[in-house]
């Protein structure tokens, strides 16, 4: 049935008139729909579906577990109102002031609920699905475990919200902002983020799995046991993240930024940057870099221990005063690479190609070396063990290098 055409014809307008003075007085008003249209469809008779309450101070109404699907309420005050378990399903709230409101357990499934203020609510376990939030404001709400997948939450404010376990599975998120919230364990599944802002959020163990985070701010972030797998951070933001045991793998990397971050045991297999990442002074023991194409990307005083580098495309990547110590560079490509003051302690070099290198300063030790590895590089005040001196001098090297026992 047209739950909202029953309002209009017969009894329906006295009906309307009778439940918003209830309504507005605080009073009971179940009562007042008894023989009305519909209402023995709803189990416990709070059947306001399709009702008009569109601007109306609501801010006493008795709304707990009341059915209030494509119900008009744009623009009404529900300012800490009690919507517990309340269901408003394909309702109409955008401008709706809901500050303060409890809605747990409440369901906006398919309602529309732009620019409306929902600073501070308390919405455990509440669900958003497939719903409209443009520009709605979430700050300091309580969501965990609310599920807001595939909505529209462009614009979005989730400022300093806890939103741990959440699902945003598939959401449009562009502009989101949601720098200091709490998103752990939450879900982003093939979300679009663009733009979006989660400086200093922590976001420990969630999933952008497959998402488009163009432009997007995770400055700061924790970002630690996520999964960032095939996901598009093209232009993003993650200085001084940390991301421990992170997987970044096929992702696209194009003009990204890790200033500082710390990324031990993060996985970067299989990423690529057609326009060069920054990776200055990142500090990534163990990480893996494998079959990596980071061409001219920025690596310089980067701690890269213990790395795996093999078979990966680093041709003009800056690498100044980086520490490769143990770390397995087989194979990589370092053409034209500039290794001034790099460390290469027990490192892998095998079939790795660092040909007119820049090496001015650089430590090997106790690094087994090829000839072809060093074909063209500048080895000047370069230090190797006496042990690679034949293999040194064997290679068409520029430059005065140093030898050690």
């Amino acid at each position: 049935m047209d739950t909202s055409h029953r309002w209009l014809v017969k009894e329906g307008p006295d009906r309307r008139r009778a439940v918003i003075e209830a309504l507005v007085a605080g009073r009971e008003w179940r009562s007042i729909l008894v023989g009305f249209p519909g209402v023995n469809e709803v189990s416990n008779g709070l059947d306001l579906r399709g009702i008009d309450l569109s601007a109306l101070d609501l801010r006493q109404a008795q709304l707990e577990r009341a059915r209030l699907d494509s119900a008009n309420l744009r623009g009404a005050n529900l300012n800490g109102v009690s919507l517990k378990y309340a269901s408003f399903r394909e309702a109409a709230m955008g401008d709706a002031d809901l500050a303060g409101a409890d809605l747990t357990g409440a369901d906006f499934q398919a309602s529309n609920l732009d620019h409306a203020n929902l600073e501070g609510v308390a919405a455990r376990g509440t669900r958003f699905s497939n719903a409209s939030l443009v520009g709605v404001n979430m700050a300091h709400a309580f969501i965990s475990g609310a599920d807001f997948r595939n909505s529209l939450i462009n614009g979005a404010v989730f400022t300093e919200a806890n939103a741990n376990f959440a699902s945003f599975a598939c959401v449009q998120a562009q502009k989101l902002r949601g720098s200091g919230a709490l998103f752990k364990k939450s879900n982003w599944f093939k979300s679009n983020v663009s733009g979006a802002d989660f400086g200093n959020a922590a976001l420990t163990e969630s999933d952008f799995s497959f998402a488009v985070c163009k432009k997007a701010n995770f400055a700061h972030a924790e970002l630690s046991r996520s999964k960032l797998k095939e996901a598009d951070l093209t232009e993003a933001v993650l200085d001084f993240v940390t991301a421990q045991s992170t997987t970044f793998a096929m992702s696209v990397l194009s003009g990204t930024s890790f200033v500082g971050a710390v990324l031990d045991e993060t996985n970067f297999n299989n990423t690529y940057a057609p326009s060069p990442a920054c990776f200055t002074r990142i500090q990534a023991e163990h990480a893996f870099f494998m079959n990596t194409r980071l061409s001219r990307s920025a690596f310089d005083q980067a701690v890269l221990v213990r790395a795996l580098f093999c078979e990966s495309d680093l041709s003009d990547v800056d690498f100044r005063g980086a520490d490769f110590s143990q770390a397995n560079l087989q194979k990589a490509n370092m053409r034209r690479c500039k290794l001034d003051r790099t460390r290469f302690d027990k490192s892998l070099l095998s079939g790795a190609n660092l040909c007119e290198a820049v090496l001015d300063g650089a430590v090997f030790v106790q690094t087994p070396l090829e000839p072809s590895i060093l074909q063209g590089a500048n080895v000047d005040n370069c230090t190797f063990s006496e042990i690679n001196r034949e293999t040194v001098e064997a290679s068409a090297v520029t430059g005065d290098p140093l030898y050690e026992a």
